[in-house]
């Protein structure tokens, strides 16, 4: 007896249906994706039980002539492809011929077509070919899937709950509908709607809804014969999870882990590591410079130049990012939301003055708090003194004061805003020292100079960095084997631990010649010269930080990502007085 046998076609169905139909998601990615290669601009969704009692995919596509239905239900069966070398060009979602007769074997499965003045329906009951009846003339395509996986019970037992298979389905259809240019998408389940997008709504507007995100900015570039188009968060939009990125090839939604990290990095410096923003992207190639035959259910594509399209997509968004910090939209169709938040724009409305001064002693309670005087006759914030008369400059903002000497309180618009003064002065540093050509930090030279214990790769840091250490206003001098001497330091830190600092700026460095990006050392020289949380500031320091921050290209986060600002408005702090 022979061991190797040809497996059935029943067998070798449900084997295929494995590869092909994972889940119920995977069957109506299918069958939409179907649709659309028939031409049709509505696509209806029914679901139940997440996909496994029913999936009912109707469209108003061009339709099935009566001869090709019984074929449409054959493995490599497709009208997508007549040659080797077609695969190679795809210009269509489908083209193996195995979507329709995979289903079909693990299923209830019937599908009604109309074309030609006349329709048509065919059923195929667990992989049994029944013969064709007539049906109503309506124009389209409708494919009814139940009792999906009955016949393999095996695979049931490896599904989650029917609402994690539904969550899973309408969280497709959405992404589907982003990348779906002039098509309406409805999904119901159970007969309730839950998701649709009309055939107006724009590419923005149908990610925001896929998302769940409002604050998102459209950006696109176009390269030889590449274009890139994309929604992506502001960097106030922060996930825990990359699950918030979509990535579509040519209108196909795949999993491409190089997109996603072009993005990531994009966002470098605007958020925090180990924090994601929220987008989509498509990308649009020419269709022999893609493969889409490397995974069953193609889920994965491989391009042709895919280090060209990596930093198209990071340039995309990072440029995109860049043009909205420094030219805010008005048109929210165009681009999406204005980066900068009212606080921030100088917008102010009636036009307020305030000016702050040095806190003063006032009533009994002057050693326990510091107080603020308001002169609306005057500009608002103190500048610098001519004579005894001092010079104010107008401000959108109040400086209230200073909390556990860490957070700068300004008041403005009827809110009130906490900023970190660490990482607002580090953002600071970081873009000044980011513009000048020449920094020229002032320093002080030590009286006596201190001298430290160091390892071989802190004189080796110190001595690799030793123009941008002088630049930056240290002075480190190796002093024999194993020792530096600190000859000068910034003014910035001479009150605080100096050999700590050095030591924590040498380690980073060192980590810089390691493979970090360029502006590493500056990064690091505008977090120790930024004064840290512990400081006592004057209201003319607060000011200063404040007025500066606002100059900045981007006020929301610190270089390593951090939020510099959480802000409350006058009603949520009212309604804790119950007022």
């Amino acid at each position: 007896m022979n061991e190797i046998i040809r497996l059935p076609e029943s067998v070798s169905n449900k084997v295929a249906a494995g590869e092909v139909v994972e889940k119920p998601l995977n069957a109506v990615k299918e069958l939409m994706e179907n649709s659309l290669d028939a031409g049709a601009d509505s696509i209806s969704v029914e679901i139940e039980e997440g996909g496994l009692a029913l999936i009912k995919i109707t469209d108003n596509g061009k339709g099935i002539l009566k001869s090709d239905l019984p074929a449409a239900v054959e493995r490599f069966a497709t009208s997508k492809i007549r040659d080797i070398d077609d695969i190679y060009s795809i210009h269509s979602y489908g083209f193996r011929g195995e979507a329709l007769a995979a289903i079909s074997s693990v299923s209830d499965f019937s599908i009604t077509s109309a074309r030609n003045g006349e329709g048509n329906e065919l059923r195929v009951k667990f992989g049994v070919i029944e013969p064709l009846r007539p049906a109503p003339f309506v124009q389209g395509t409708c494919v009814t899937v139940k009792e999906l996986f009955r016949n393999v019970p095996a695979r049931l037992k490896f599904f989650g709950s029917p609402q994690g298979l539904e969550r899973e389905i309408i969280k497709f259809v959405k992404q589907f509908a982003v990348f779906a240019d002039g098509v309406s998408v409805k999904v119901k389940s159970s007969a309730k709607e839950a998701y649709s997008a009309g055939r107006d709504e724009s590419f923005l507007q149908k990610a925001k809804s896929a998302l769940g995100v409002d604050e998102l900015v459209y950006g696109e570039k176009e390269y030889s014969g590449v274009s890139v188009r994309m929604a992506a968060s502001l960097p106030t939009v922060q996930r825990y999870r990359r699950d918030a990125m979509i990535v579509a090839v040519n209108g196909r939604v795949v999993k491409d882990p190089a997109v996603v990290q072009a993005v990531v990095q994009a966002y470098h410096r605007l958020i925090p590591d180990n924090r994601y923003p929220a987008c989509a992207v498509e990308i649009k190639v020419r269709p022999e410079d893609v493969d889409v035959n490397v995974h069953p259910a193609k889920a994965v594509v491989k391009m042709l130049n895919s280090r060209d399209i990596f930093s198209m997509v990071h340039d995309c968004v990072r440029e995109t990012l860049d043009s909205q910090r420094n030219n805010p939209a008005e048109d929210e169709e165009e681009s999406a939301v204005n980066v900068m938040p009212d606080w921030f724009s100088g917008e102010t409305g009636e036009a307020k003055q305030y000016f702050v001064a040095e806190a003063k002693p006032a009533l009994d309670i002057s050693s326990m708090m510091e107080t603020v005087q308001e002169k609306p006759s005057c500009s608002n914030t103190y500048r610098e003194q001519t004579g005894k008369q001092p010079i104010y400059e107008e401000r959108p903002y109040r400086i209230i004061g200073q909390a556990f000497d860490a957070l700068i309180i300004c008041e403005m618009n009827g809110s009130v805003f906490f900023v970190d003064q660490h990482v607002a002065h580090e953002r600071v540093l970081y873009e000044k020292f980011l513009n000048e050509k020449n920094v020229n930090i002032p320093s002080i030279v030590l009286f006596e100079p201190m001298v430290m214990e160091a390892d071989a790769d802190e004189i080796k840091a110190a001595e690799e960095n030793a123009d941008d250490l002088a630049a930056f206003g240290f002075g480190l001098e190796t002093f024999g084997t194993d020792s530096l001497k600190i000859v000068k330091v910034p003014a910035d830190i001479l009150k605080r631990n100096i050999e700590k600092e050095i030591r924590e700026m040498l380690a980073e460095m060192a980590e810089c010649s390691k493979g970090r990006q360029e502006d590493s050392r500056i990064l690091t020289m505008s977090c120790k010269c930024a004064v840290k949380a512990g400081d006592k500031l004057t209201f003319p320091e607060m000011d200063k930080i404040m007025a500066d921050l606002l100059k900045t290209s981007n006020p929301h986060t610190c270089p390593h990502g951090r939020p510099i600002t959480y802000s409350l408005d006058k009603e949520t702090l009212f309604r804790k007085f119950n007022r």
